[in-house]
């Protein structure tokens, strides 16, 4: 007999590297449209949202500020975002770069979506720039909004 735990052990930790985004710790754009995909496999409710958060003006902040404060910023939003939405029911991601996604699932209110938006904004612009800009600049995000429906029925769709 042998002992296989390290195994199973190494290729978790592989599976980890291969989902997660090293810098956020949240769903890469690979797992990030997995997992979407899994939901609408199954789903007879196709009410979902999927937001589109992009950093403004990222390479300013970089080139000004360096990128380990920008790396700082990323981080941090990343945080915020695990903290506004539901751990296991909602996906968080981070797709690319400076843009984050989230897929939310059984919601087409748009005052919760629009109420949602103004507090990630709010929160990236006073709590966090506060935190990391000493010289009172503030970080601030574009957010876009695509609401599923009968037709969406895929990441790539709502995407």
């Amino acid at each position: 007999m042998s002992d296989i735990n390290e195994e199973k052990m190494a290729s978790m930790h592989i599976e980890k590297e291969v989902e997660y985004d090293k810098l956020t710790g949240l769903y890469n754009s690979v797992a990030m449209e997995n997992k979407v995909d899994e939901i609408f496999a199954v789903a007879t409710d196709k009410k979902c949202t999927m937001l589109l958060i992009d950093v403004d003006a990222m390479s300013y902040i970089n080139e000004n500020y360096g990128y380990e404060l920008g790396d700082k910023l990323l981080e941090s939003i990343s945080k915020i975002l695990c903290e506004m939405f539901r751990q296991d029911f909602d996906i968080v991601g981070r797709v690319y770069g400076d843009v984050f996604a989230i897929f939310i699932r059984n919601t087409m209110e748009i005052i919760y979506i629009e109420d949602r938006c103004r507090e990630i904004c709010r929160r990236i612009s006073e709590d966090i720039s506060s935190m990391i800009f000493t010289d009172g600049y503030k970080a601030t995000v574009s957010i876009g909004i695509a609401i599923g429906g009968k037709k969406v029925d895929s990441y790539k769709r709502i995407y």
